[in-house]
């Protein structure tokens, strides 16, 4: 086992190195510099390897720090000194902690259900016993994952509670693996391939993080920190990991999910699996749908770009729709709380009036827009990208201008549905004569959908950070959306009035409007370009 892990440590670190030569030869400048040869093994490349692999182990240890950061700390903080939950920071913490890292993220990332290129490699090229590889993966990941977490760890609760917490979320995580090789084994199903479990689990997770503190329930202090709980934990821990060591499904599972068929989509590319969320199979496309005499009036771009929405309507109703479930089922989920717990209403309400900073978030995580601009790319402008009309400045601009409005239309389903979501738990709590008060939020929400529809068309149009390969090798582009996500984030801590906060909303949107219409005008049709 220990030899196959080090055969795939050494496989990775030489994708490594040659990802770090390559990001190196696309800066300005020095890119030009960078030679070919390079790629070749060389001592220059091990060096360079080496240095990959050092600012990833940093980059571990920082993502792990944000994480933890935003998902844990900064909630913890706001709600026992910002909503004046009765509950020690230390206990809320390791709860919040627990529901977001053991309940949901055992299953979450599961190493049993990686399809990385690592794994295609390792197991499919190299022809390696993937039982091997699969158990080395998953001690390596429960290791790591425990260094990493660490030092913030032991920062925020001690060393004593971080040992006792990383102990038991490593049994979790063995749990987790358990469960979906016992549910293959039993039934032949692939747990959480079919999307179903993960939308379930992103929706519920929080939920329990965030909510149940108010009712004074602390799940991760009941399991995590009871003697008796840990020991448990600890027994069942090592009966799973004698379930993972005597199974003999890892071949069948290996093939389910890395066999050609899967992974390359139908003998595509393996780079092609980043876009198989977006990808249509032309044979469930009906009759009437390739029927275009209705778009006969339509002409130009707003002609080309209604056929595509037209054919590709499921990959984007599919989205949409997944999201005013999620919205209407928080709602519900919020709605049968208040009618258990009605002393909660007042506080309820007002929050929800308080709620701003909390709609930058929100709106960004639920933007349909970056989806859409993967669908175009896939499914139209790989195609049209090699024609030199396709980037004409005007041709750019009239292209970008009728897929902004079907973007924004379409982001508006989501963002009306949360307004009508509000304003149903508003009723139940009792305020009905507070919705006017909603308005200037409802105003928000709108402009904020606007504002993201805008941002991630701008970004496509400016960046293209997809490559004819069917990867996305952009700098710049996951620069660009970390800082805008982390900016989201942090608008969680913003506390203005409604009104106030409405009006930045939509100066902002407005002024971003021609400016993204110049930029794009100006620079599109040299950034606007198959890679």
């Amino acid at each position: 086992m220990l030899n196959i892990f080090l055969t795939s440590f050494k496989v990775s670190f030489v994708e490594g190195a040659n990802s770090f030569i390559y990001l190196l030869s696309k800066l300005p400048l020095i890119g030009k510099k960078i030679p070919e040869s390079l790629y070749k093994e060389t001592k220059i490349k091990m060096i360079l390897g080496l240095i990959k692999y050092i600012l990833s182990l940093f980059s571990e240890f920082f993502r792990k720090a944000i994480y933890l950061a935003i998902f844990v700390g900064i909630p913890t903080v706001a709600l026992t000194k910002g909503r004046g939950i009765e509950v020690d920071t230390e206990r809320l913490y390791i709860h919040i902690y627990f529901v977001l890292s053991f309940m949901a993220g055992s299953l979450l990332n599961s190493i049993l259900l990686k399809v990385d290129n690592d794994a295609y490699n390792v197991i499919t090229l190299m022809r390696v016993d993937p039982k091997k590889y699969y158990l080395g993966e998953i001690i390596y990941k429960i290791i790591s994952q425990s260094i990493f977490l660490s030092p913030v760890m032991i920062i925020n609760i001690g060393f004593k509670k971080t040992l006792i917490v990383l102990l038991t979320l490593g049994a979790f995580r063995i749990f987790g693996e358990t469960l979906v090789l016992f549910i293959f084994n039993k039934h032949k199903v692939v747990l959480g391939r079919n999307k179903v479990l993960p939308i379930v689990l992103i929706l519920v997770a929080p939920i329990f993080a965030y909510l149940l503190p108010f009712f004074n329930i602390i799940l991760g202090e009941f399991i995590i920190l009871n003697p008796i709980s840990i020991c448990i934990i600890i027994v069942l821990g090592f009966l799973a990991a004698s379930y993972l060591w005597n199974s003999k499904s890892y071949t069948a599972l290996s093939r389910r999910l890395i066999s050609k068929g899967a992974i390359f989509n139908d003998g595509e590319n393996l780079k092609g699996v980043a876009f198989a969320d977006v990808a249509i199979n032309e044979k469930n496309i009906d009759i009437k749908t390739l029927n275009s005499k209705k778009l006969n009036k339509k002409s130009g771009y707003d002609y080309l770009n209604s056929i595509f929405f037209n054919r590709h309507k499921k990959i984007v109703i599919n989205a949409i729709r997944n999201r005013v479930v999620i919205i209407g089922v928080a709602t519900v989920a919020s709605v049968i709380l208040l009618l258990i717990f009605p002393d909660y209403k007042e506080k309820v309400a007002a929050n929800i009036i308080k709620a701003s900073g909390y709609l930058v978030f929100v709106m960004y995580m639920i933007s349909t827009t970056q989806r859409i601009c993967k669908a175009m790319f896939f499914n139209c402008d790989i195609s049209l990208l090699r024609y030199g009309y396709y980037k004409d400045p005007k041709a750019i601009l009239d292209n970008f201008r009728v897929r902004l409005k079907r973007v924004v239309l379409y982001n508006l389903m989501p963002s009306v549905t949360i307004c009508l979501g509000l304003t149903i738990i508003i009723i139940f709590c009792g305020k009905a004569y507070n919705i006017i008060e909603l308005l200037p939020i409802f105003l928000a929400i709108l402009g904020l959908s606007g504002f993201f529809s805008i941002y991630h068309l701008f970004m496509y149009y400016i960046v293209q950070p997809y490559t004819k390969d069917l990867t996305i090798k952009s700098p710049l582009f996951h620069i660009s959306n970390f800082i805008v996500y982390m900016a989201s984030y942090q608008a969680l801590q913003i506390k203005v009035a409604p009104s106030y906060f409405t009006l930045v909303v939509i100066v902002i949107t407005m002024l971003f409007i021609p400016i993204a219409l110049f930029t794009i005008y100006k620079m599109a049709p040299k950034t606007f370009k198959l890679k």
